[in-house]
Parts: structure tokens; C-alpha cells; sequence
């Protein structure tokens, strides 16, 4: 637990606003939630690897019947439950101590950096080199070109397109209004410049319906990349998720609310992901063929700042 959290000018803050207090309470009540769910109970989804798919589009943190609601893409829609709650025990769970070298991993996600490169015939960290300073993500059309790249150099490979979004921050108009973390130099002027949009919710300083509309407004814009990329991509392409997200869901034991996705909650709601199944053109030729070299930037205070930015304690 940071100790910084409790300071004199939080406190005082705290008294003026008592809804912190009582964010402060679910907080400490989900991390005992997490911390039994991992003990106690087991992850029963699936593991991504052993479905059936040429290409596998991953959109961070999309709930299912959010994405169901707003998806335009025709294709055929089921939901699958995924085997984590967070995205480095999602990429533990289906990546770890295996090898897939008929596949190529293009991810904006920064917890990639913990894979060994050996697992795929390629990493593709995006976010080394595609990072936005001003948005404080990666943009969803920066991974949409490498993908398209990728595909057009290694048309025999599975490939794995991890874009962040809808996760947070929040990149569209709805988002840029909100006193969220990203946004670089426009999220100094907020008193809340260092909190997600899933705190701000948790502690009472944001309404759910302005947080539901962003978070959707992010999911629209992801797809309509999506969309095009799928144009590109011949064969059984998938879009899906690595996990889903809380937007005020009774978690347990202790049924506070749960917002955001806190790491080992095995909530449904958290765990159920789509699975739009997309059919272009006849299926691809795959091949398995020794890794290529995985250059990479380990800069592990960078990659810190980046995931901050991006919402994870």
C-alpha cells in the first residue's frame, strides 16, 4: 500500500468530499477480493492459442455486451470467457513457457515487455516506437498500419494484433473532457491528473454515464481501424479481448463494487469477451519457422511511466 496516499492535504480533501472515504473502502475491499479469488478459485476460460483463427485482433479491456451494442462489423458474433482479469496474467495464462513460432505478436500493450522473445516467431512491441506523448496510449491507427505491414511480409504466420483500446485513456471528445490520467500536458491543469477514469468513478468524483459514454466512444473508435484492417487480412480473422471491464458489478466475497479490471477477480462480467469470427477469402498457409530476433527497448522506467499512464497501479 503506498503510503502517500495518506497525507494532510488528502485528508482534508477526503473530509470535503465523502465519497472518498467510501472509494477508499471499496478499494481496500476489492484488493482482499483479488487477493481471495487467486487463493481459492481457478480460471476456467479458454486458452487462446488452441481456437481456431488465422488472424487474432485483441482490444484491451472490451466487455462483451458493450461491444455487442456498439459493433458494426458484420460477422459472426459469440462471447468466449477469457482466463484473466488484467493483461499481464492474460498473456501468463496463454503465452508463458510455450512456443508458438507460427505466430507473430504485434502488441501496444507495455506488459509485453515480460515475455520471453523465444514464445513467438516475432514480438512487435508497437509501443517503443508508437507512442503517443500528447494521448498517452498508443493510437489505434499506429497499430493498424504494423499490422497491415506485418501481414503483407509474413502472409504464411499467424498473426495476433493487441490494439488498447477501449481501455483507458479515453481518446475521443467525451474522454478529453474528463479529468482522467493521459492526455500529457492537458491532464497537468486536473487535480486528478495522476487517476484513471475507473478511480474517478470508484471514488465518486465521476458520474457512471459519463465514463459508460466514453469508454463506448473509445470502443467505436478502435473498430472503425478494425474494420479497415479486416479489408487487409485474408483468412479466419477473430476480434476479441483479452479481458472485459467493471463498471459497478457486485464482486465477492465482500460484494462491494468493482470498477475497472483489478488483477484475479473471476467476475463474469470481467471475464466475458467477444468473439466476432470474420471470414475473408480461403485460409492461410500457415508455416512454424525458428524465432527472428527480437530487438527491444527494456527501459523499465519507461515502460513504468507508460503503464501508469495507461491506468495500472
Amino acid at each position: 500500500m503506498n503510503a502517500s496516499r495518506y497525507n494532510i492535504n488528502n485528508l482534508a480533501f477526503a473530509l470535503k468530499n465523502p465519497s472518498i472515504i467510501l472509494g477508499e473502502i471499496n478499494r481496500v475491499c476489492t484488493r482482499f477480493n483479488s487477493k481471495y479469488n487467486k487463493k481459492y478459485q481457478s480460471s476456467n476460460g479458454i486458452y487462446i492459442m488452441d481456437e481456431d483463427w488465422d488472424n487474432l485482433i485483441l482490444l484491451d479491456g472490451c466487455r462483451f455486451d458493450t461491444f455487442s451494442d456498439v459493433n458494426h462489423i458484420g460477422g459472426e458474433l459469440e462471447s468466449r470467457v477469457s482466463r484473466a482479469s488484467e493483461s499481464l496474467p492474460f498473456m501468463k495464462e496463454n503465452f508463458e513457457g510455450k512456443e508458438f513460432h507460427d505466430t507473430i505478436y504485434i502488441t501496444a500493450n507495455p506488459y509485453a515487455y515480460n515475455l520471453n522473445s523465444s514464445i513467438f516467431h516475432k514480438i512487435i512491441n508497437v509501443y517503443e516506437t508508437g507512442w503517443n506523448d500528447d494521448y498517452q496510449t498508443v493510437m489505434p491507427e499506429t497499430v493498424t498500419k504494423k499490422l497491415i505491414e506485418i501481414n503483407e511480409s509474413y502472409p504464411n504466420k499467424r498473426l495476433i494484433a493487441h490494439y488498447m483500446q477501449p481501455h483507458v485513456p479515453f481518446i475521443g471528445k467525451k474522454g478529453s473532457e474528463m479529468a482522467q490520467v493521459g492526455f500529457g500536458d492537458r491532464a497537468s491543469k486536473s487535480t486528478h491528473k495522476e487517476t484513471s477514469a475507473w478511480k474517478l468513478l470508484q471514488y465518486g468524483l465521476e458520474s457512471k454515464k459519463k465514463v459508460k459514454e466514453a469508454y463506448r466512444e473509445n470502443l467505436r473508435i478502435v473498430l472503425k481501424d478494425v474494420e479497415n484492417v479486416l479489408e487487409h487480412l485474408d483468412g479466419k480473422s477473430v476480434v476479441s479481448s483479452d479481458h472485459g471491464n467493471l463498471m459497478g458489478e457486485r464482486l465477492s466475497p465482500i460484494p462491494v463494487r468493482g470498477y475497472g479490471h483489478p488483477r484475479y477477480l473471476y467476475n463474469r462480467e470481467l471475464r466475458t469477451v467477444p468473439w466476432l469470427v470474420v471470414q475473408r477469402n480461403g485460409r492461410k498457409d500457415i508455416v512454424s519457422e525458428r524465432p527472428e530476433r527480437n530487438p527491444t527497448n527494456k527501459d523499465h522506467d519507461e515502460i513504468e511511466d507508460r503503464l501508469q499512464a495507461l491506468g495500472y497501479e
